[in-house]
């Protein structure tokens, strides 16, 4: 063998091995697509807890401005959550 063809035997073992330190590190560095598949995934997963919560919020917005606009609604709330009475209410005690 000549020098030549060395040289080009070291060059192309070089270059394989520098293409799979770089298919290593892609695959399972610290930034790899191991990664990047759990950060779309947790993305994911935020993105529907607020999705819920903002739906969450829309229904708590709903039942204010219904306390706000009906009076009859606060009496039921009054009546069956905090087990309120009027005063006309007779209360009948079973011992």
């Amino acid at each position: 063998m000549d020098n030549k063809s060395i040289k080009k035997i070291s060059f192309r073992v070089f270059f394989l091995i520098e293409i799979l330190i770089f298919m290593f590190t892609f695959l399972f560095g610290s930034n790899g697509i191991n990664v990047l598949i759990k950060t779309q995934q947790e993305n994911n997963n935020l993105i529907s807890e607020i999705f819920l919560l903002k739906n969450e919020l829309q229904s708590i917005t709903n039942q204010i401005e219904e306390f706000q606009k009906d009076p009859f609604y606060k009496e039921e709330i009054a009546r069956t959550k905090l087990q309120l009475s009027n005063e006309s209410d007779e209360i009948y005690y079973i011992i």
